[in-house]
């Protein structure tokens, strides 16, 4: 298992820095087993967001298959735009930074720090978030 963790940490340093941010040794259990309550699509969600390999604009141009990475509001879509700077995307009655930090996430919040911290209230309102504004990452 330590090999393994030396080897992954090594392979790091050249690809994968979103989520060594995120995840900082090799789990040895599953994230999402202790939420009893999701379903795969969204653990399925969740990953590709902790992966760094959804399909926002951003990545899908990095990829080739967007010709360019910005937003319909002129801004680069990336995750952390999506949750908690897009005009466009959101609850109504509902700042998503103000939710994520009255959830528990540490001020000041980025995106990388609630997919750290993981909880089911972040999970929920991750989801909820997604199914209001129609998007699937």
């Amino acid at each position: 298992w330590k090999e393994h963790n030396i080897k992954w940490k090594a392979s790091l340093q050249n690809r994968g820095r979103w989520y060594s941010g995120i995840v900082s040794d090799f789990p040895r259990k599953k994230w999402f087993n202790k939420f009893d309550f999701i379903d795969r699509r969204h653990i399925t969600t969740i990953i590709r967001m902790r992966t760094g390999h959804c399909m926002s604009i951003s990545h899908l141009n990095k990829i080739g298959i967007k010709e360019s990475p910005y937003c319909e509001c002129g801004q680069i879509e990336d995750l952390e735009h999506i949750f908690l700077q897009c005009p466009i995307n959101e609850i109504p009655n509902c700042n998503m930074y103000e939710e994520f930090g009255r959830i528990g996430n540490p001020l000041p919040l980025n995106l990388r720090t609630v997919l750290t911290n993981l909880n089911n209230k972040s999970i929920r309102l991750i989801n909820n978030f997604l199914l209001y504004n129609k998007i699937k990452l």
